[in-house]
């Protein structure tokens, strides 16, 4: 192969961010192919090389362990996880969050016990604010995370009051302190349409809606239409709709903001207000 080609080849692979080599590591390797193309190219030319050290260098590439992959979904392949090194493991630890999803029949009080608390610190917790107080009623499904000390003191506990604000806990040196914290909503707006062959909800399902937002749009228009015995084939609508996302995650659909079906030829409009 061609020098240029091999040189191509190298400025591909530091290129790839995927690749399990370092671009520090390739970048070396391809200077050192450099200076040896150089002396070949001055050998070939028919001049009479140097002695053999002159142009030769070894050069000893120590090359990195793969990094261990730890799927976080079962079905994924991109979810990766550096784990700590022997002298980071206290402040890797530190720094996690154990989550735990309230079961039928737990408590808080049950909870805490198998996370190695006290119950006096719960009742602590409890005595803050009228925002802990709420903490007996849980529900099962909710979850809660819980981040502690190498010794296994709690630091902080992390609970969702709803979609868009935490219940924040600490623990400082043996002072609890209570606050809100809210969460990053951000809304996107979307389009789309349908044309009703069969029905309205498999005319939806195709165009993208969930259930929530197919019984939406029944509901703006189901003063106009009766969505059982007015609908046709060649029916249509079209929607502009919110979909919420919170910290880069979809959350959910949001409101209808503008709608139009067309019914047996006649048009109604709805727009948010």
């Amino acid at each position: 192969m061609e020098l240029p080609g091999i040189i191509q080849k190298i400025r591909h692979r530091i290129e790839d961010d995927h690749h399990w080599l370092t671009r520090q590591k390739l970048a070396v390797f391809g200077g050192t192919l450099v200076v040896i193309g150089i002396s070949m190219g001055a050998f070939e030319s028919g001049q009479s090389p140097p002695d053999k050290s002159a142009y030769t260098a070894i050069v000893e590439l120590t090359l990195p362990d793969r990094l261990p992959l730890h799927a976080a979904d079962p079905g994924s392949e991109d979810t990766r996880r550096l784990e700590p090194s022997p002298g980071e493991v206290d402040d890797w630890a530190v720094n996690q969050w154990d989550a735990v999803v309230v079961r039928s029949g737990q408590t808080l009080d049950t909870i805490f016990r198998k996370q190695g608390f006290s119950a006096s610190l719960l009742h602590k917790i409890l005595a803050l604010n009228k925002d802990t107080r709420g903490l007996t009623k849980i529900r099962p499904g909710e979850p809660f995370e819980f981040r502690k000390d190498p010794n296994g003191n709690l630091l902080q506990m992390r609970y969702p009051m709803d979609e868009a604000r935490f219940l924040l806990v600490r623990n400082e040196n043996g002072v609890l302190s209570a606050e809100t914290q809210h969460r990053q909503i951000i809304a996107e707006i979307n389009e789309t349409e349908g044309v009703i062959n069969s029905s309205l909800f498999l005319a939806a399902k195709k165009a993208g809606l969930s259930d929530a937002m197919i019984m939406k749009l029944a509901n703006i228009f189901g003063w106009d239409i009766d969505f059982v015995l007015d609908i046709r084939q060649g029916d249509r609508f079209m929607l502009v709709y919110e979909k919420l996302y919170r910290e880069g995650e979809f959350l959910r659909d949001g409101n209808i903001l503008a709608a139009t079906f067309i019914n047996q030829g006649e048009r109604f409009q709805a727009v948010y207000f």
